[in-house]
């Protein structure tokens, strides 16, 4: 996922651009290309240093794109409350109806009606803190949350994160299973 996403990223600001980004993010940053995709608020400064005020469209842009082409769906298609996407691919399909399967999963992912820290959703939950954090683990990995923005918590840059779908469609037929995904 990671070269599809520089893939991306380099159609939109060209290769020449990506590697003076690359370079401010090394030199100023100390970070990776990697590590600053991974942290989008990193990658957002980073931006910014180039193009101003103009990096805030660029980057819904690269969100929109890394999103339409550096996961595995399969086709794409736009409605007017937000970006919707239908998913084919059946190992994917598989990992996010088992996720919903899971009534701890069903309960935290109830709890992020908008951006929370970890913290926050364990503490709203009647979950054990273990197991808790756990769950919310195998979300991201499994990409049912993403990180949206930080919050400053005793001097430290914490996370915060939202739902990635909010909205999922299941459909049966005689072609397979498919899934209708509206972004959060």
């Amino acid at each position: 996922m990671y070269q599809a996403s520089v893939d991306v990223i380099a159609s939109i600001l060209g290769k020449k651009v990506l590697a003076t980004l690359e370079h401010d993010l090394e030199s100023i940053w100390r970070t990776s290309l990697k590590y600053a995709i991974m942290d989008f608020d990193q990658f957002h400064e980073a931006l910014k240093r180039q193009y101003g005020p103009a990096s805030d469209r660029l980057i819904d842009e690269i969100r929109q794109k890394v999103i339409a082409e550096a996961t595995p769906f399969n086709e794409i298609k736009s409605i007017k409350s937000g970006d919707a996407l239908k998913i084919k691919d059946q190992h994917l399909i598989k990992k996010i109806l088992a996720s919903y399967g899971d009534g701890d999963l069903r309960q935290l992912l109830q709890i992020w009606t908008h951006p929370l820290l970890c913290v926050d959703a364990i503490g709203k939950s009647s979950l054990p803190q273990t197991s808790a954090y756990r769950k919310i683990n195998a979300m991201i990995k499994a990409g049912l949350l993403i990180q949206d923005g930080t919050k400053i918590v005793e001097g430290r840059k914490v996370p915060m994160y939202k739902q990635t779908f909010s909205k999922v469609e299941v459909g049966f037929s005689q072609k397979g299973t498919t899934l209708l995904v509206e972004m959060a």
